[in-house]
């Protein structure tokens, strides 16, 4: 039997003709419905990072070559101006007839960031190539000596002998007039001072930004506020800078300056300019004794508490509390005290940042320690945590509490229990915060340019678990969140609180995920095996500038700043509760040796910042990771840095080489 009479049979049953002429519908299978909310898991994917598993750097290379084809109608034509010869220049390349062909233009060079969410590091060869195997170009240029007063002051002494002159010609005039017409110092330093006072504002910043003269910054400083001086002075100074006799405010130390009541009847000083105040005071070259009257003095900038010291004989810090801070839950400030002045990296010395960041590893390690108490578990014999001790924790103290504190955040989280027999529910502060803004700017069109003084300070404070949902009528519209948001902190009126080490911990579990390798490990080998970005031979290829036991500092190979230098641990340490004694030695000695080379090097402004991960979990990969990144004159940071586009003009192997021959110095 065929096929074709097999089919008839099979068709040659009893159903009506017009149901046997419809040829039968392929079954379509029905797909599989995707519950709402439900998202398909992704496939684990290589992290955008430019450090490969096994330790290697990858980069990637533009090679541009390009046609424009002209959309423009007409030429607009005009003469720039002339040569020394006459010959005249004209702006005819703007306009062009053709199409525009690009056969090669500059090669440029794609690194993505070692932590994919800083983004991407474009070098152009150009520029770098300018100053390849030539690290002493890459330096800023110190800022000129300027002085009104050594400009002005022979204008006046010649303006003064003239009118003598004159005086002495004139048959109108008395004898004795010309006699009157002194070029001593008292009158000069007094025309010089109504010469100050009459300078438009932005001038006045100016001057008081850039001005290396003590004369004329105690004369600025004395237009802001008006300065009280020891009773064994001669005179009360007028705010000319000198008081009815001459006599110069130059040669006396203040005591303070004046204040007022303000509208609470709380008393302030009585300061008329506060930029003018603010620029003055943070130059490094106004003599100390006035720093210290404006703004060093405890108390001179407001009723902040000082809770923390540390002093020996070569140093003194102090701990200040910002209540109300921009910082959730309050910050603190280790700060060189008033006899302690430090406006410079380089008047700055080991004890000094042992010191600052003392008080930083004291109050976090006090703060998670008394945390841990009131949660119920109990601590051996340790003074210090029991009232206010008043007295600072010794060297042995602090790793005695660390250890103690690792001790119970390194037990299982889940049978850990209180003395009370209560499960613990976990640290509700488990992340530290510090920074550094070193160096102050203010340009005379009023924008502040970094930080918040010139006295070298640190700021630390730390950050919860989790942050309150501000209102619960989300709630009640929000669907099921994966991942970090839970569903149960959903229902709880609760979210994660933002830590910048977060996003470096997701990191390395999404790397690990996908790579199967740990970052840090892998990090760290790249940055010792490193090679060229050029590929260029015979020329230096480390990155590390300086490494100990403990830490090593180097230059990232794709720099956020065109300056940056990193600050990391070679063996695991993902926060300061993981740092020993000899780590905490060696980073405060890492930082210390970062900011001097950066300062030798030309920089002037410096924002240090430090990635930590969280307390109470980690996973297993972990480095505590500075930052510092130093602000660059020509380079204020613009659209291309806020799409995390950092452009760069040398190549990092010549950063590192720069920085190296800056240390040896």
């Amino acid at each position: 039997m065929t096929k074709r009479d097999s089919r008839k049979i099979d068709m040659g049953n009893k159903k009506a003709p017009e149901e046997r002429d419809v040829p039968k519908q392929k079954k379509v299978p029905k797909q599989k419905e995707i519950p709402k909310h439900k998202k398909v898991p992704p496939k684990k994917k290589m992290p955008g990072t430019c450090v490969l598993p096994g330790g290697r750097f990858i980069v990637g290379i533009h090679r541009p070559t390009f046609k424009v084809n002209i959309l423009r109608k007409n030429d607009f034509i005009h003469t720039l101006g002339t040569l020394p010869d006459g010959t005249p220049v004209e702006n005819s390349t703007n306009f062009p007839r053709d199409e525009v062909e690009e056969p090669c233009a500059d090669l440029i060079y794609e690194i993505p960031n070692p932590l994919p969410f800083r983004g991407v590091t474009y070098i152009n060869s150009k520029w770098a190539d300018s100053k390849a195997g030539r690290p002493e170009s890459i330096y800023i240029h110190p800022s000129p000596r300027v002085s009104m007063k050594s400009l002005i002051d022979p204008w006046i002494k010649s303006l003064l002998s003239c009118l003598r002159e004159n005086a002495k010609l004139s048959k109108n005039i008395a004898e004795n007039i010309a006699e009157n017409i002194a070029i001593d110092s008292a009158h000069v330093r007094k025309m010089h001072s109504e010469l100050i006072k009459i300078l438009p504002r932005p001038l006045l910043l100016a001057l008081g930004e850039s001005s290396t003269d003590p004369e004329d910054l105690i004369l600025l400083a004395s237009l802001c506020c008006q300065f009280l001086y020891d009773e064994t002075s001669e005179n009360n100074q007028d705010d000319s800078g000198a008081d009815d006799d001459g006599n110069s405010c130059f040669l006396k130390n203040p005591r303070g300056i004046q204040f007022i009541m303000d509208s609470h009847g709380v008393p302030r000083p009585a300061i008329t300019d506060h930029e003018l105040f603010e620029v003055v005071a943070n130059n490094t070259h106004l003599p100390d004794s006035y720093k210290q009257a404006m703004v060093l003095v405890p108390g001179i900038q407001g009723s902040s508490e000082i809770t923390g010291e540390w002093q020996d004989n070569r140093s003194h810090v102090f701990e200040y509390l910002r209540r109300n801070s921009y910082i959730p839950w309050g910050h603190f400030a280790a700060n060189t005290a008033h006899d302690t002045v430090r406006y410079a990296i380089r008047q700055l010395d080991d004890n000094d940042m042992a010191g600052m960041r003392h008080l930083y590893y004291q109050r976090t390690y006090i703060r998670v320690a008394r945390e841990l108490q009131n949660r119920g578990i109990t601590f051996p014999s340790m003074p210090f945590l029991q009232g206010n001790s008043k007295k600072r924790l010794s060297l042995g103290e602090i790793e005695t509490l660390r250890c103690h504190i690792v001790d119970i955040l390194t037990k299982n989280w889940t049978d850990q229990v209180t003395d009370s027999g209560n499960p613990f529910p976990g640290l509700i502060f488990n992340a530290s915060l510090w920074g550094w803004n070193f160096g102050f700017g203010y340009a005379h069109s009023g924008y502040r340019l970094h930080a918040s003084h010139q006295q070298i300070h640190q700021q630390y404070a730390m950050v919860p678990a989790e942050v309150e949902i501000c209102s619960d009528n989300i709630l009640s519209t929000m669907p099921p969140m994966d991942g970090r948001y839970e569903i149960s902190q959903a229902l709880h009126g609760k979210m994660p609180s933002f830590s910048c080490g977060d996003m470096v911990g997701d990191f390395v579990k999404n790397y690990r995920e996908a790579t199967g390798e740990n970052f840090f490990e892998c990090y760290i080998k790249a940055v010792r095996s490193n090679q060229r970005v050029d590929g260029k031979k015979g020329l230096p290829s480390p990155l590390i500038v300086y490494e100990d036991d403990n830490v090593m500092l180097f230059v990232p190979k794709a720099q956020t700043s065109q300056w940056e230098l990193q600050l990391m641990p070679i063996k695991e340490c993902g926060n300061i509760l993981a740092a020993d004694t000899a780590m905490r030695n060696s980073l405060d000695n890492g930082i210390l040796k970062a900011l001097q080379i950066l300062e030798k090097m030309g920089a002037r402004m410096v924002t240090s910042i430090e990635y930590a991960g969280r307390f109470d979990h980690g996973n297993g990969d972990e480095r505590i990771l500075y930052s510092f990144l130093p602000r660059i004159p020509q380079s204020p940071g613009a659209f291309s840095e806020a799409q995390l586009r950092w452009i760069n003009g040398h190549y990092p192997e010549d950063f590192a080489s720069a920085c190296r021959l800056s240390m040896q110095s």
